[in-house]
């Protein structure tokens, strides 16, 4: 994978031991393999020097380090061992001369980035983020799996403060970089929406001039965003959503809780499409995936868009659709925040149903001041969209079911439950055969557990 001159070029390290063959990069020193380089990492509760004996004994090749130490393996000696694993992941981005789609966004990213996979797989092999690799660390991890065999990387790119994603961006330096959307997510550490679309905006820092940038038509920031990019130099930009003004649209005929249908647009082409997926958000992100795709191959034909689009399951508790004794549940609770709860019970409310419309809403975190003014606001948005019965649970439930009552909702349709367990015994009990129950928080609120047994 690597030469020792490869790695002293990319991360100006000195070097100790003898000139070898670098077969891989790991940072954990108990899964490494035989050949590979360990870095050893630094982070607030551990120091990965610490661990140099295990990785010797696992038969590294060699140890990226920010001192020299009393071991016999390769010593590559660095200032700063995290940075020199990113310009490593760069280094090797560069060698390997793929096309890279680099996806943020306050909302989205995870279903686009699978999306954008599985629409590329239809005619090559791409590269996918692992999990939710997406941050200073997991962004090169991902970028150091890129091999011979790949014809493209799909990064996601993760954030909550200013400044990461550049670093990200610069790290990965894509081809196509897509915002999936601009929210309200983060604002304890942003401070306010547009400081949030700045932040997504970093991305332009690491993008190709001659690269393209796939925006949302719908945002109330596409005209500022759009303007940023042409200011850069960066001069292809396509536009998505849900209308006939974006450059790539997905036209909705119809959604309920069977999933999506409509038009896919682009240009004067057009294709019937169909996805398991629900609600207007996510026929958004059917559209950013078919922009990014179409704008890193332009052979790519709306047949097989929509082919790849139309046969993708869920992603993981992002409004996964589960059935249990006749009832449905929109498990949408990997993350969570004002307008991607706001989309997840407008759903709710208009779909028609033979039962009641639950909504189990948690906790939306990294709100900072705003968290008991958004809470609130999203129990009168319950209210509003005439949910059956709203049930809440964790630190802000309060402000979800008084807000709630506020608006109008009666007592009688709210409930405040104090453990998963008793969340669970509710559900058990109360849903019947024909109802819809929408599950909706942040991460750590681990709602899933609701419905889903711990073993």
């Amino acid at each position: 994978m690597f030469t020792t001159e490869e790695i002293i070029k990319a991360t100006s390290a000195e070097f100790v031991g003898n000139v070898g063959k670098i077969t891989g990069v790991s940072t954990d020193s108990r899964k490494i393999k035989a050949g590979e380089l360990f870095v050893a990492l630094r982070g607030e509760k551990f120091d990965g020097h610490n661990f140099a004996d295990v990785a010797k004994k696992n038969k590294a090749g060699g140890i990226l380090c920010d001192h020299k130490l009393n071991i016999e393996l390769p010593q590559f000696i660095v200032h700063n061992t995290l940075t020199a694993f990113q310009q490593l992941a760069n280094y090797h981005r560069r060698k390997m001369e793929i096309p890279v789609i680099g996806v943020t966004g306050t909302n989205g990213k995870t279903t686009v980035k699978e999306m954008i996979s599985a629409i590329l797989s239809k005619k090559g092999n791409p590269l996918c983020s692992e999990a939710n690799f997406n941050n200073h660390i997991g962004v090169p991890m991902n970028l150091l799996k890129i091999r011979k065999d790949h014809t493209h990387a799909v990064i996601e790119m993760g954030m909550n403060h200013p400044g990461e994603i550049r670093i990200l961006s610069k790290i990965a330096e894509p081809d196509v970089g897509v915002v999936t959307s601009v929210g309200r997510g983060h604002i304890e550490f942003l401070g306010s929406v547009e400081e949030v679309m700045r932040a997504k905006l970093e991305i332009l820092e690491g993008l190709k001039k001659d690269g393209v940038m796939i925006l949302p038509k719908e945002s109330e920031f596409y005209k500022e965003m759009r303007s940023q990019t042409l200011k850069v130099g960066v001069e292809k930009i396509v536009s998505f959503g849900c209308t006939e003004k974006s450059d790539v649209a997905f036209i909705i005929k119809k959604s309920n809780d069977e999933g999506s249908e409509g038009v896919l647009k682009y240009g004067d082409k057009t294709a019937k499409i169909r996805i398991k997926f629900i609600g207007k958000h996510n026929c958004k992100n059917a559209a950013a995936a078919a922009a990014a795709t179409l704008s890193i191959n332009k052979k790519l034909s709306l047949k097989t868009i929509v082919s790849a689009l139309g046969e993708m399951g869920f992603v993981g508790m992002r409004c996964e659709i589960i059935n249990i004794n006749g009832a449905k549940y929109i498990l949408d609770c990997y993350n969570a925040n004002p307008d991607s709860t706001r989309a997840a019970i407008d759903f709710l409310g208009n779909i028609k149903i033979a039962g009641k419309k639950v909504a189990l809403i948690g906790d939306m975190l990294e709100l900072g001041i705003c968290s008991a003014k958004y809470h609130k606001e999203i129990g009168e948005f319950a209210a509003e969209k005439k949910i059956d019965l709203l049930l809440s649970l964790g630190t802000y439930a309060d402000y979800i079911l008084s807000g709630a009552v506020d608006a109008g909702m009666s007592e009688n349709k709210i409930k405040k439950f104090y453990s998963i367990e008793n969340v669970k015994e509710f559900l058990k009990n109360e849903i019947k055969a024909g109802d819809v129950v929408l599950i909706k928080a942040s991460r750590k609120a681990r709602l899933e557990q609701a419905i889903i047994s711990k073993n």
